[in-house]
């Protein structure tokens, strides 16, 4: 079972209209919906739609808590919820229907309570029991959860159990350094994160090494139309997503990380798991909610994925 994790999860406001709203104050008519996200969340969906046996751990809070409580449960997600007093936050999309234009509007997470913060690991810990694989996902909330991920990391190694982290800001150089089996960043995020710039081939693999340093057994840099690369003591291996037309791109990187996560944990080898999450993240561009396409949709991009592998000397282990 996968168990996903979002400590700051949102609402998605999905709106839609016609046309160009060429400064008019009021738009008529759009259609809306809502969709639950959080990188975890969505990187949930993903899998669940590919066929994973997922739970997802997440927060939630207030009114806009209790709706992602109950739309969750209505797309046969098994969550594990964390209640906290601040209000689940709030994001709004909107898409023009005949120009393709996207914005969205997504605001910041509430405070967390030191109460809340061992709520949180104790759910964890307690649906670890059942987990054979954990995805530490997104940003938290909070500064007084800056730690959890890495220290989720430590929880699931203790167990054996591979953690894949794919967050950013403070977090992310501290879930790094406990040693994940896969750590997943896109190139803005290493560089704002971890104050490196990534400029070339050189700088990505430098990278990697630093992270083996640490104990990571596999780092995922991805980089939008460039591709991604994937290092490890196999060597590396770049992956070219198929063109598609692109309607938003939110979610992409989750779609991909909740593929790779349900084709790894059913036996799925490394490289050819990051082959499917290519075409994931690819289906999922070409929608307007996020992670929710369909399986089929995802196997008939999947032929079209080009990889490329390569040599690459990762540092030995002690």
């Amino acid at each position: 079972m996968i168990l996903t994790t979002t400590p700051n999860p949102c609402i998605h406001k999905i709106v839609t209209f016609h046309g160009d709203p060429d400064g008019r104050v009021v738009v008529r008519p759009v259609r809306s919906r809502w969709q639950i996200g959080g990188k975890g969340v969505n990187a949930a969906r993903a899998a669940h739609r590919l066929g994973g046996a997922v739970k997802a751990l997440t927060t939630h809070g207030g009114w806009a808590g209790r709706l992602l409580l109950d739309e969750l449960a209505g797309e046969g997600i098994h969550v594990v919820p964390v209640e906290v007093e601040a209000e689940t936050r709030m994001s709004t999309f909107i898409c023009s229907v005949d120009t393709g234009a996207f914005r969205e509007f997504l605001e910041h997470g509430g405070p967390v309570r030191v109460a809340e913060i061992e709520r949180l690991k104790d759910a964890f810990l307690a649906a670890l029991d059942e987990a054979s694989l954990v995805t530490l996902n997104g940003s938290v909330p909070a500064a007084g959860l800056d730690e959890f991920f890495a220290w989720a990391v430590e929880r699931a190694r203790e167990r054996s159990i591979p953690s894949f982290v794919d967050t950013y800001g403070p977090p992310a150089p501290r879930a790094a350094a406990a040693g994940p089996w896969l750590l997943k960043a896109n190139r803005t995020e290493i560089e704002e994160s971890y104050g490196v710039r990534i400029a070339d081939d050189r700088a990505r693999a430098a990278f990697a090494r630093e992270r083996f340093a640490d104990g990571t057994t596999w780092v995922l840099v991805t980089d939008g139309a460039r591709g991604s690369w994937l290092y490890g003591e196999g060597g590396s291996h770049r992956f070219l997503s198929p063109d598609v037309d692109e309607r938003n791109p939110v979610g992409s990187g989750d779609a991909m990380l909740g593929a790779i996560a349900a084709a790894v944990d059913r036996g799925d080898d490394l490289v050819e798991a990051v082959r499917l999450g290519t075409a994931a993240g690819a289906a999922n561009a070409a929608r307007v909610g996020v992670c929710d396409f369909e399986a089929s949709e995802v196997l008939d991009l999947l032929d079209a994925v080009e990889v490329t592998s390569s040599r690459f000397e990762a540092p030995s282990r002690a």
